[in-house]
């Protein structure tokens, strides 16, 4: 299921403007670390949002703020090399040079085209992307995108806490009490999202952001990362400042509750 993005939060962000180099940020983080709080606050405050997102189910009822289409690609990809969301294994890299793997890079950048269409400031997220990061930084270099990224960073056990409650509200025709995921696994989860995710970033214009520091005053963290990724960044952000007012002012000055809501569906 896939539900359209509001035009609330995104109408009149960055577009590509002559002599601006189109950007994309990708949101690099462990299921459960705070993506999509961050991913949340960062659409909120300019970046361009997919135009078809994941619906909000009973995991994570604010929502995912990932695109539909692209994270169906990407589990049928894993699916390929005989893997899943879940598995704590290194991503083949080298199978991304096969042909198999050809109409999947296609298929990836056509959906990008749809999602983001032309704006000057793509914001994607999916925590799978961390195990595969060469294979993005390949296809957004190829249409003349930059990318950059933002990594949250939470403890582990953490992760793994939430990851528990997760299951714990699973309805059982879902999962069953044999599936769940052993902590131990969580954490070496966590380890290979946060590993390939640091690795291959490296070269690249980059934030590092603590959930608690985005929990306690997402204003710094949201200046933190236009400082650490540069001045395009920071120039697009006073840009789509008025898209901010319009926000608050749509929301009846809500946001700080918003983030308290989406952060709510992390523990």
């Amino acid at each position: 299921m896939v539900v359209p993005r509001s035009n609330t939060a995104t109408a009149g962000a960055p577009r590509l403007q002559p002599g601006i180099r189109r950007q994309a940020i990708l949101v690099l983080g462990m299921h459960r670390s705070g993506t999509s709080a961050l991913t949340g606050v960062l659409g909120l405050v300019g970046a361009d949002l997919p135009k078809r997102l994941m619906e909000p189910n009973f995991a994570n009822r604010t929502g995912y703020w990932e695109p539909a289409d692209i994270v169906a690609i990407h589990d049928e990809m894993l699916a390929a090399i005989g893997s899943t969301w879940d598995d704590a294994a290194e991503f083949p890299l080298d199978w991304l040079d096969t042909v198999a793997a050809q109409p999947f890079k296609t298929r990836l950048r056509e959906a990008f085209e749809v999602a983001f269409g032309s704006c000057s400031l793509a914001l994607l997220k999916d925590p799978r992307i961390c195990r595969f990061v060469p294979l993005w930084i390949s296809i957004l270099e190829g249409m003349g995108v930059e990318p950059l990224f933002v990594i949250p960073v939470r403890s582990p056990l953490e992760v793994a806490a939430s990851l528990r409650v997760r299951e714990e509200e699973t309805p059982e025709s879902y999962v069953q009490a044999g599936d769940r995921m052993p902590e131990t696994k969580a954490l070496l989860l966590w380890l290979r999202h946060f590993l390939d995710a640091e690795c291959y970033s490296r070269g690249f214009a980059r934030s590092f952001v603590c959930y608690e520091q985005l929990l306690a005053d997402w204003r710094d963290t949201v200046d933190k990362v236009a400082r650490d990724l540069g001045s395009h960044f920071v120039v697009a952000l006073c840009l789509s400042f008025v898209v901010f007012v319009v926000v608050i002012v749509a929301t009846g000055g809500r946001l700080t509750r918003l983030l308290s809501s989406l952060s709510g569906s992390f523990f």
